[in-house]
């Protein structure tokens, strides 16, 4: 089955980011688009913004990236993004701290940053899907196709890939996205505008939504349904 559908354009998300950070207060410690660049703090700084790598003896690595509601981590089998993760770092046994970061690690930490200091970046990064059913691919490549700053519901990603009624399914499928930020499974709602679940708990899901300027009332969206489109 060709890959190509679950891919996104990589170029597009470095020219958006280059648009949106043009300018060094854009940033609040180091961020990477198109050929300007400023370096990584040094492994081990500490603050909001700041990156740890960590090697693991398979070839696994990990950077953790403290954001301002709390850690992220990203992780690498190699080459391949693994999954992005939110929520306190646990290293595993055998970790040791490393003094750099991958050349694709330190791209997917800048788009972070900028998403961060409320930059709009689009998380256009080339996901490897082997291994997930194809259903999971479907749901995925709906959801990566929200735009910022929005929300969509169980049931309009359901109609979207050709299950209407498949509402439930569609989040259980969010529920086991590896992929959390890149693929934004949180915004995605219940049909109410009911916030639902989300994998690293309600608070991050409200803060993220908060950031992209979606308003939340209780447990679910404000003024749900205003200008919401297909």
């Amino acid at each position: 089955m060709p890959k190509e559908p679950y891919l996104a354009d990589e170029d597009s998300a470095t020219t958006e980011t280059e648009r949106h950070l043009s300018s060094p207060s854009s940033f609040v410690e180091w961020s990477v688009f198109g050929k300007k660049r400023l370096h990584p703090p040094e492994a081990g700084h500490s603050g909001e913004g700041s990156v740890h790598g960590y090697l693991m003896m398979d070839s696994t690595h990990d950077v953790v990236f403290r954001s301002p509601y709390g850690e992220i981590t990203i992780r690498w089998a190699g080459d391949v993004l693994h999954s992005v993760a939110l929520g306190p770092y646990t290293p595993f046994a055998g970790a040791h701290p490393a003094g750099a970061i991958s050349e694709k690690a330190f791209s997917l930490v800048g788009l972070l940053q900028g998403y961060f200091s409320g930059v709009p970046v689009r998380f256009n990064v080339h996901l490897e899907l082997e291994g997930h059913t194809h259903f999971e691919r479907l749901v995925w490549t709906a959801a990566r196709r929200i735009p910022y700053g929005e929300v969509r519901t169980y049931g309009w990603i359901a109609s979207k890939i050709g299950k209407p009624g498949a509402a439930r399914a569609v989040g259980g499928a969010l529920g086991r996205n590896p992929f959390v930020l890149v693929v934004p499974c949180h915004r995605v709602v219940g049909a109410d505008g009911k916030l639902a679940g989300f994998s690293a708990g309600l608070e991050w899901k409200r803060a993220l939504l908060h950031l992209e300027g979606i308003e939340t009332d209780g447990e679910r969206i404000a003024d749900f349904g205003l200008g919401i489109s297909d």
